[in-house]
């Protein structure tokens, strides 16, 4: 038999499988992004807009399908958050869709908790469970979801409220440029950057890397320019022009320091009164400040520099990072962001629409959010789990989220699911969480569902993100919301709708005359049909946004407080990586063979030192080192890095797995599991002793890296 013969033979058996597996569509999906122009090719296939869930950070895409199979995810080149680019992690959701260890039936527990010991049951059984103890919850039960704009946690914050609970929780380390306040990054004549890993971890780096690339284009008389202040050189403090080395904790200092300078500018120009706002004021508010440059490590020279670029190269911003709000002087530190960006506002041209350009559409989408019952309220997480580690809890629900892993050690999430009465987990894989749950709801991955959600653009464009699933589902596995409700009508508690797909035509039904574009003549479904063909709807305008509340004096800033006794000398730097992020996506052996941008090392974790102290300290490349807190400890091999202070050590987040399948369970250090419940992200500090054993770091380049990975093929 020839090789075309074999194709054709394989082709057509293809498609009989996935014709007699696949059944008939409840609803039928919106295709053509881009219409076939002769018929069917099944080479082009179909293209799909949805919307992508790896992240929270809402990007648009399409994807193109292939006689039912899902082959490759592209960014929606209209959506506000992306503009049609897409990152690593959500080219990986192919991987995620027919990855061997997905979850394929419904699970209960068989053995103690500690270990994924499961036997498969059927939907019935693990519905009418799940049921029987909604209803016997007794007010005493929580929530914790991953994404609190997704309509999944809108139903299961309604179910909660049913039973009598508002416990709802929710971990995020995302932070901007400001509460109420947008700044669009491809207006501005420079942006400087405060610890800002935008390009790896801020609230969507593909966005990002757009508004990056348009300011870098400028126009005919400038080119835009970007600025980094931080501990760590990262990936995208190597795309700045200006690189500023500050000690740990010090950003919202400097901050004020360089907004002290601004308006020195102001007062050399001459520049008395900027929209209302009296210069004196500002100048007799920040007469007081400290030596900055001794506090920060910044010479007085530079942070000058600093304020003539923001001055000179107007319209400008400041953007906070983690290295601002995850100390102990966060919320201080922000306040003196804010404060800085309180002055460039003053200074900005109105008509260049660089602030608030889409304001207005925010309160309309406000409206939306809370008609739709999206959780706004969120339970103090430590209080909580401590509530469930002392048997108070009969009833945790946690979608999609791996708290035990990613939560800090000290938070003991660990007991509090092991105390709690009874655990049901919704989600796609086993992992380090679900070794203490007692019932597991395989779920479908989110090319496979119906769902929406609603966001705001880092430059402040509201969105609502219309989510298809443009294949069908491969195994017995459910919508989380679909459980959910069927679970609440089994406990007899009444539901807004019976499906998760009723639940999002309800909310568009209610709210097809706030939508941009979309004729107000059109029903429910058809309203919702027209917003699947493009992706997203975009609130319409309805007032103004209510900005935040800026004191129009400089915050005081305490010194950062570090934990950690006598002989921890280090500062502690867990940061996300561009491929990883904090390790959701870890058990996909493509993004583990993808090199970190900074030091080329992939397939493990790492402890980035600075040259001088490992050459103190006899440490070279690839020595096992034990990092050890008060909370514990974790071994690393040693990456010489001279992008990092002499006195900080940097560790990725995303490794160190118990139970995550083949490719991540014990692959490196969880640098979570050595922070305490009170210890910000940043605030911790370290030792670190020699094992005595070293290891060949696998780098790009290096032929071992790819002997680790499969051949991965649809």
């Amino acid at each position: 038999m020839d090789r075309r013969s074999f194709l054709k033979i394989g082709g057509v058996a293809a498609a009989a499988g996935a014709t007699g597996a696949c059944g008939q569509m409840v609803q039928t999906i919106i295709p053509y992004v881009a219409p076939a122009d002769e018929g069917i090719n099944p080479v082009d296939g179909t293209w799909y807009y949805t919307t992508c869930k790896v992240c929270n950070a809402g990007c648009g895409v399409m994807v193109r399908t292939v006689m039912g199979r899902a082959k490759k995810i592209e960014g929606n080149p209209s959506h506000p958050v992306n503009f049609g680019g897409v990152c690593a992690r959500g080219q990986a959701a192919v991987h995620q869709v027919y990855h061997p260890e997905r979850i394929k039936k419904p699970l209960v527990r068989t053995g103690a908790k500690g270990a994924n010991t499961f036997k498969e049951i059927s939907w019935d059984e693990a519905l009418a469970l799940l049921g029987a103890k909604i209803k016997g919850a007794d007010k005493k039960a929580f929530l914790m979801v991953s994404n609190p704009s997704d309509v999944v946690s809108a139903i299961a914050s309604k179910a909660l409220q049913k039973i009598g609970s508002d416990a709802v929780l929710f971990h995020d380390a995302s932070v901007g440029v400001g509460e109420g306040q947008y700044a669009d990054m491809a207006k501005a004549g420079c942006v400087l950057l405060l610890g800002a890993d935008i390009f790896e971890s801020g609230g969507s780096p593909v966005h990002y890397g757009d508004r990056f690339g348009r300011m870098r284009r400028g126009d005919n008389l400038r080119r835009g320019m970007m600025m980094y202040a931080g501990p760590r050189m990262s990936l995208t403090a190597a795309s700045a022009d200006m690189f500023i080395a500050a000690e740990q904790g010090t950003l919202g200092l400097l901050a004020l320091g360089i907004a002290k300078k601004y308006v020195a500018i102001l007062k050399e120009k001459k520049i008395d009164l900027v929209k209302g706002q009296t210069i004196a004021d500002w100048e007799k508010s920040l007469a007081g400040l400290e030596d900055v440059s001794k506090a920060t490590g910044v010479p007085d020279d530079k942070i000058s520099k600093i304020a003539k670029n923001l001055f000179d190269q107007q319209p400008s911003a400041v953007i906070a990072g983690e290295d601002v709000s995850a100390h102990s002087n966060g919320a201080q530190s922000l306040a003196a962001v804010e404060f800085l960006n309180m002055i460039l506002r003053a200074t900005c041209a109105e008509k260049t629409g660089f602030w608030n350009a889409s304001a207005d559409k925010i309160p309309a989408q406000q409206k939306i959010r809370d008609a739709a019952g999206f959780p706004t309220k969120f339970a103090p997480m430590k209080e909580t789990l401590a509530s469930a580690g002392n048997g108070k809890m009969n009833l945790a629900m946690i979608i999609d989220s791996d708290p035990v892993h990613g939560l800090p050690a000290g938070l003991n999430c660990k007991k509090a699911l092991e105390k709690t009465g009874f655990v049901a987990y919704f989600g796609c894989f086993l992992n380090d969480t679900t070794q203490y749950a007692d019932l597991v709801l395989p779920e479908n991955h989110f090319l496979e569902a119906w769902s929406a959600q609603v966001g705001v653009s880092p430059d402040g464009t509201p969105y609502f993100n219309a989510q298809q699933p443009v294949i069908q589902p491969l195994y017995k596995t459910m919508q989380s919301g679909d459980a959910i409700l069927k679970a609440c009508t089994v406990a007899g508690l009444a539901t807004d709708a019976p499906t998760q797909e009723a639940y999002v035509l309800k909310i568009v039904d209610d709210s097809k005359r706030g939508f941009e574009g979309v004729p107000a003549t059109l029903d429910g479904k058809k309203a919702w049909e027209f917003i699947l063909q493009r992706g997203f709807a975009i609130p319409s305008a309805s007032g103004s946004a209510k900005n935040a509340v800026v004191k129009n004096e400089a915050p005081k800033i305490d010194k950062p407080v570090f934990a950690g006794g006598p002989g921890f000398e280090f500062f502690l730097h867990p940061y996300a990586t561009a491929n990883l992020g904090c390790g959701k996506t870890s058990n996909i052996s493509w993004l583990l063979e993808m090199p970190e941008p900074m030091t080329s090392i992939k397939w493990g974790s790492w402890v980035e030192i600075n040259p001088k102290t490992a050459a103190k300290l006899g440490i070279k490349d690839g020595d096992i080192l034990k990092v050890e807190s008060q909370w514990g400890s974790i071994d690393a091999p040693a990456s010489v890095y001279p992008g990092i202070g002499p006195q900080t050590l940097a560790v990725p987040l995303g490794f160190g797995h118990e139970a995550f399948g083949k490719h991540a369970t014990k692959r490196g250090g969880n640098v979570m599991s050595i922070i305490g419940a009170d210890v910000p992200l940043r605030g911790l500090k370290v030792k670190i002793t020699k094992t005595g054993k070293n290891i060949e770091i696998i780098r790009e380049g290096n032929p071992k890296g790819d002997y680790e990975g499969e051949v991965f093929q649809l």
